[in-house]
């Protein structure tokens, strides 16, 4: 193919310092989807876990490169539930597409370190 583009360059997303618990989810967040900067999108989301912390659990958010602790988390949130109402719905009225909620909480969790 003679006009190929060179692909873009993947830039490898590094999560907060964690000194409370273990990392469980590093998630970066599509471009498109903070475009309006009212929405309060984090440019990525990571989730530290760990038996020490209040309510178990730390959410990050990463905004102008800088990790801040225990951010509106409505983003990540939405996803989980959109993908689990899929699952729930395919399940209980016996459609085919189970698995497409299954996959959309699967993409969102396979973005790990």
């Amino acid at each position: 193919m003679e006009n190929a583009r060179p692909a873009a360059p993947v830039e490898c997303l590094v999560g907060p310092d964690c000194e409370h618990g273990a990392l469980a989810l590093l998630v970066a967040v599509p471009s498109e989807q903070r475009v309006n900067k009212a929405d309060d999108i984090a440019e990525a989301y990571a989730v530290e876990v760990g038996y020490d912390i209040p309510s178990g659990c730390i959410v990050w958010g990463k905004y102008h490169g800088k990790w801040v602790a225990n951010v509106s988390a409505r983003w990540i949130v939405s996803r989980f539930i959109e993908g689990a109402s899929g699952m729930l719905h395919n399940e209980s009225c016996g459609g085919d597409d189970w698995w497409k909620g299954c996959n959309a909480v699967m993409e969102l969790v396979s973005i790990q370190r």
